[in-house]
Formats: structure tokens, sequence, C-alpha cells
């Protein structure tokens, strides 16, 4: 099944390896990882909102985070220290239903890396929320 964005503001566009990246300033988001098929994405419907565990994790230079929106919502995405403090956020626009993938480079909001640490990944969609814990490796 496609995995993408509908429609979003953003930047820079660029292909890669079968993949659309495309670049904001709350992050960099990858587009139909498999075929680009417009139809596809048309018909996907996302069964409900949900924040999926990123991939890899632990990680070290980069790590993919995965989320269905179920309608068109706001969505806030945030990565937040053990102590609460926010690190960096991510993602807070609003995103048509679908299937969404943010990469996140272990960075904070002043493009400083990150210790090797345990973050926590919190998602908002309307009044929902839902966290994931992530493991940074240096």
């Amino acid at each position: 099944m496609n995995e993408g964005f509908n429609e979003l503001n953003v930047g820079d566009l660029e292909f890669v390896s079968n993949s659309l990246y495309a670049s904001t300033s709350a992050g960099v988001y990858v587009f139909n990882e498999s075929e680009h098929d417009l139809s596809s994405q048309l018909a996907y419907h996302p069964p409900k909102f949900n924040l999926l565990n990123n991939y890899p994790n632990p990680f070290n230079a980069s790590t993919i985070i995965k989320f269905h929106v179920p309608s068109a919502s706001g969505v806030s995405l945030i990565i937040y220290d053990l102590l609460g403090n926010e690190i960096t956020k991510l993602v807070d626009e609003i995103f048509i239903k679908g299937k969404y993938k943010v990469v996140w480079d272990g960075k904070n909001n002043s493009n400083e890396i990150m210790n090797s640490s345990i973050y926590l990944c919190q998602i908002k969609v309307g009044r929902e929320n839902q966290s994931i814990k992530i493991i940074l490796l240096k």
C-alpha cells in the first residue's frame, strides 16, 4: 500500500532511490516509497489515528516516525526528553487523511545534535495523543 501525503506546504522536493523527499521548516517528509500512483493514494483510508514505532530504534543518524491520520486534522509531533522538556517540534500543521512519515535527525530546535538518551515522541491529533520511546545512540 502506498504511503505519503496528498497536500502539504513544502520547500525543496527531491527524488532519491524511488522516494520523494520534501523538506519543510518542521522536518523532512518521505512520499511514495514504493510507487508513484496517485489513484492508490486517493483510495487509501487509514483505519484510525495511530502513531507507529519508529525505525530504526535505537538509531544513530536519523529515524523514521510513521503515523496515520483518519481525517483532516491539526497534527503536532514533538520530541521530549525524559524530564518533559521539548527538544524539537517536527510537525505542527494540518494534514488530510492518510499515512505519513517524518524523519528526525536527532537534532533539537537549535539544530544541535542531541546526546545519547531515551526520548519521547508525542503526537497530538485533535484531542487525542499517543507517545512512543525513541532511543538515540551515538
